[in-house]
C-alpha cells in the first residue's frame, strides 16, 4: 500500500520523502523555485478560493465544516482521478504545504482522503484454528501428491522422465495454489456475508426495540396522567397536612416515569426515554440537548439504529466505571452551519485503541464484536456524513457530521 506523508515545505529535503508533491494553490512565500525540490505541483486539488477564504475567517471554529466541504470538493474534482493514477507507482508520497499551522491545514485532509482511496480493496481476514487446520491439510496434501513420485513411480503422478515429472509437479502445485486461493475467497465471502447479516440484524433489532419502547412509553404516560389526576383529587380531599405531603412525595416519585424527552422527533424521543430510564436504574447521569426536527430527513429505522448504538456504546463504557459520580453521558444534536452535528461524550478511564480515527473493540474475539460502531459508520455513510472519535482528559467523544441537504 502507498504511504502518504505530509511535510512543511520549508523543512529539509530527504530521499525518504519519495515522490514530493506541492499541494498549495500559491507558491510558498519566500521560497525560490530553484530551492524547492518537488516532483509535481497539484494546484487542481487544493481548496477553492472561496472555501479557503471562508476557512481563514475562523480557522478553529470552521475546521469541522471545512473538512466536510473540502472532501466534497475532492470527490467532485476530475483532477483527483488523474492525480491518483499519477501517484500509484510510488511507494512513498509526501505532500508539501507552507502553512505554519500543523493541525488545521488542508494537507492533513488530503492525506486522509488519498489513504482512503488508495487503500487496497482487501479486508482483514481473521483465521480461526479450524480454518488454519484446513489450510495445513490442503498444503500437506498438495505437497504429498507433488512429491509422491520420489516414493513410488507407479502412481498417476509419477514418471520415469524428468520433463514429464517436472510438468506433473508444476500442475499439481498450481492446482494446490488454486484450491488455497478458492478457499481464501470463500472464507472472505462468508465473513463479509456474516458482517452484512449482523449489521442488518442490529438495524432491525434496534428498530424493534424502538417500537417496543414506544408502546411501553405510551402506556406509562397514560397511566402517569391518570395517576396525576387521581393524586390531585386526593390532595383536594386530604384532611391533614401529613396526607398532603405524602401525596406530593408520591407525585414527585412517579414523575420519573413520564417521558420527558420532547425533541420534536418521536423516534428519538422513544430511544432517549428508553435509554434514560436504563441509566437511572444503573446510576448513570445522562443529559441531552437535542433538536429532533433536524432528523426528519432520515428513515425511522436509521434513527433508531444510529442513536441506539451510540448510546449503547456510551452506556457500556459508563458501566465499567466503579465510581457512580463519574458515570456521566452527554448527548447533543444540533445544526452547525448546513450540517447536522451529533456529539456524545462519556467519562472513560480505560485505554482505547483507535484505527483511522475509530475506536476498536477491546473484546477478545473481534470477529463477533465491534458491530455497533460499524453500524454507526454504515448509517452515517448512507447520508454522506463522517464519524470521528477521540479521548481528551478521560472524556471519550464521538462526533458525527451529516450534510443537511442530503435527503
Amino acid at each position: 500500500m502507498i504511504q502518504v506523508r505530509i511535510k512543511r515545505v520549508y523543512e529539509d529535503f530527504s530521499e525518504a520523502d519519495g515522490y514530493r508533491v506541492l499541494v498549495d494553490k500559491l507558491w510558498p512565500r519566500g521560497m525560490k523555485r530553484e530551492w524547492l525540490k518537488y516532483d509535481y505541483w497539484a494546484k487542481d486539488i487544493t481548496p477553492s478560493a472561496s472555501l479557503r477564504k471562508w476557512f481563514h475567517e475562523d480557522i478553529p471554529g470552521h475546521w469541522n465544516d471545512f473538512v466536510m466541504q473540502y472532501q466534497k470538493e475532492l470527490a467532485a474534482s476530475p483532477a483527483m482521478a488523474d492525480f491518483l493514477i499519477l501517484i500509484r507507482p510510488h511507494p512513498v508520497v509526501t505532500l508539501l504545504y507552507a502553512s505554519k499551522e500543523p493541525v488545521y491545514n488542508h494537507a492533513r485532509i488530503l492525506r486522509d482522503y488519498l489513504e482512503m482511496h488508495l487503500k487496497e480493496e482487501t479486508e482483514e481476514v481473521s483465521i480461526n484454528s479450524r480454518e488454519l487446520i484446513t489450510v495445513i491439510i490442503i498444503t500437506a496434501a498438495v505437497f504429498a501428491v507433488s512429491n509422491i513420485s520420489y516414493l513410488d513411480q507407479s502412481t498417476l503422478f509419477s514418471s520415469r522422465f524428468a520433463g514429464e515429472m517436472f510438468t506433473i509437479r508444476t500442475l499439481v502445485d498450481l492446482s494446490g495454489l488454486a484450491v488455497l486461493y478458492a478457499y481464501h475467497i470463500q472464507v472472505r465471502e462468508l465473513q463479509m456475508k456474516f458482517e452484512v447479516d449482523t449489521l442488518q440484524n442490529i438495524l432491525e433489532m434496534q428498530y424493534k426495540n424502538y417500537q417496543l419502547s414506544q408502546e411501553s412509553i405510551e402506556i406509562v404516560n397514560q397511566k402517569y396522567h391518570d395517576l396525576k389526576h387521581q393524586i390531585t383529587l386526593l390532595k383536594a380531599e386530604a384532611n391533614s397536612e401529613k396526607s398532603t405531603q405524602y401525596l406530593e412525595q408520591m407525585e414527585k416519585e412517579i414523575k420519573s416515569y413520564e417521558a420527558q424527552n420532547k425533541t420534536g422527533n418521536k423516534v428519538l424521543d422513544a430511544v432517549l426515554t428508553s435509554k434514560s430510564l436504563y441509566c437511572q436504574n444503573k446510576g448513570i447521569g445522562f443529559t441531552c440537548v437535542a433538536d429532533g426536527t433536524l432528523l426528519n430527513f432520515m428513515a425511522e429505522m436509521d434513527i433508531s439504529a444510529l442513536f441506539g448504538n451510540i448510546l449503547d456504546n456510551a452506556i457500556e463504557g459508563a458501566e465499567k466505571i466503579p465510581e457512580k459520580e463519574k458515570r456521566l453521558i452527554h448527548l447533543s444534536v444540533a445544526e452547525q452551519k448546513s450540517f447536522l452535528r451529533i456529539r456524545v461524550e462519556n467519562y472513560c478511564e480505560e485505554k482505547i485503541v483507535f484505527k483511522n480515527g475509530i475506536p476498536q473493540t477491546t473484546k477478545k474475539d473481534k470477529r463477533f464484536h465491534g458491530f455497533g460502531m460499524k453500524s454507526i459508520q454504515s448509517t452515517v455513510k448512507k447520508y454522506g456524513g463522517s464519524v470521528t472519535a477521540g479521548v481528551r482528559d478521560n472524556w471519550f467523544e464521538l462526533r458525527i457530521l451529516i450534510p443537511l441537504h442530503v435527503v
